[in-house]
């Protein structure tokens, strides 16, 4: 089966969605089917490796909603004659590609992975007190509160019904396609398929070097990784350090982003200097390092999904977790992880001290962490990706 792969971008140096396109094209290709892909903002490719799939590269002009589901439509006619099923990874381009697969006469099948929260999604949540007010551009204004409002009231009246002509969407946890659904897409298109994810090869890789050497031995070590920007959080967990002394506990933040300088700047007025620390942006064979060496993660993030890659890749180095209290997955809390209020500083801080003194838990949560990773390795979820694939050109 021919297969077209639609995609912002493929960085192969980067991580989350470009990782989980890869291994998903390859994956997909080994398996005999004929898979290429188009990335329709290609000046952000990384591609410094050979590839066992065709890539072309389309160039997105505009970042404007209606010019974006223009070019989608272009882009999709452009590359019909040549694929029996399109897979359009992310929330760029919903709208005009379902607009297409319901107006278009003939047209092929469209899968739709919705690796995120959509605007109309977001707006169930992404809102004060939890967001602050200058951090949402929407809200600067009561003009631009107002076109906000309208935007996601048509989005969800119109643009749902768009997504529902998609054949499938796949969507990769429980909780995100329960936000989903509550927004009126159909249950009976989705389908739940985690992000790619080579978890035995994590748990195989030989210890790395101990980024944490220069510190007492009897150092409690917490690690939170990710981009540095407000939806992560990073700020919510440097509060939560705030609210409790203990100088045997250290976090390492390890990541980039357009928050990090004012993050720096908040470490160094709170006298928190001595236990922060800041690290730069780490290849996944580097932060190797950082997870079998730390004691503890912790996923603070606004958005209400827990199971993002970075905590999946802590429990397959059998790092015990922190996350919000937003997931549906029950065995997440009773077995790897202590859940703190989203949004929550001082209960951050103490579900940290909890975990700090609770040395059976840890021992446990690192057992049962290592092997509900598992679940996520992406050699167990190849055959759902390949019969939602078949299932849709049926």
């Amino acid at each position: 089966m021919r297969i077209t792969f639609i995609t912002n971008k493929l960085n192969l140096a980067g991580g989350g969605e470009n990782q989980d396109v890869f291994m998903k094209s390859q994956t997909l290709q080994a398996k005999g089917h004929e898979v290429s892909v188009v990335t329709t903002f290609s000046k952000f490719n990384n591609i410094s490796a050979v590839v066992p799939f065709a890539i072309t590269e389309e160039w997105a002009q505009s970042e404007r909603l209606f010019p974006l589901q223009a070019f989608i439509v272009r882009i999709l006619k452009k590359h019909s004659p040549r694929t029996d099923v399109f897979y359009l990874v992310g929330t760029t381009f919903l709208f005009g590609a379902g607009w297409y697969r319901l107006f278009k006469k003939n047209s092929k099948p469209i899968i739709a992975d919705i690796n995120g929260h959509a605007d109309f999604v977001e707006a169930y949540f992404k809102k004060p007190p939890l967001w602050p007010v200058g951090s949402l551009a929407y809200e600067k204004s009561l003009w631009q509160s107002l076109k906000h409002r309208i935007r996601i009231f048509l989005e969800r009246l119109i643009g749902v019904r768009l997504l529902n002509n998609f054949d499938a969407i796949v969507i990769m946890t429980k909780t995100l396609a329960g936000y989903y659904i509550r927004a009126g897409v159909r249950p009976d298109k989705i389908t739940v398929i985690p992000s790619f994810q080579d978890i035995i090869a994590f748990q195989n890789q030989p210890l790395q070097n101990n980024p944490f050497s220069q510190y007492p031995k009897n150092a409690f070590h917490i690690l939170f990784t990710g981009r540095l920007y407000i939806d992560k959080g990073a700020d919510i967990l440097i509060d939560a350090l705030a609210k409790f002394s203990r100088p045997d506990c250290i976090l390492h933040i390890v990541g980039e982003g357009e928050q990090k300088s004012e993050l720096v700047k908040r470490v160094r007025e709170l006298g928190l200097a001595s236990v922060i620390k800041f690290y730069p942006w780490q290849s996944l064979h580097d932060l190797a390092g950082f997870y079998q060496h730390a004691h503890l993660f912790v996923h603070p993030g606004r958005l209400p999904e827990p199971l993002v890659r970075t905590t999946i890749e802590a429990m397959a180095f059998g790092l015990p977790l922190i996350v919000t209290d937003t997931s549906v997955e029950k065995w997440l809390a009773q077995e790897v992880a202590k859940v703190f209020k989203l949004g929550d500083s001082a209960d951050l801080a103490a579900k940290i001290m909890d975990a700090y003194q609770d040395k059976q838990w840890q021992k446990a949560a690192a057992i049962n962490g290592r092997q509900r990773a598992l679940n996520f390795d992406f050699r167990g979820l190849i055959p759902l990706l390949d019969r939602t694939i078949i299932e849709a050109t049926k």
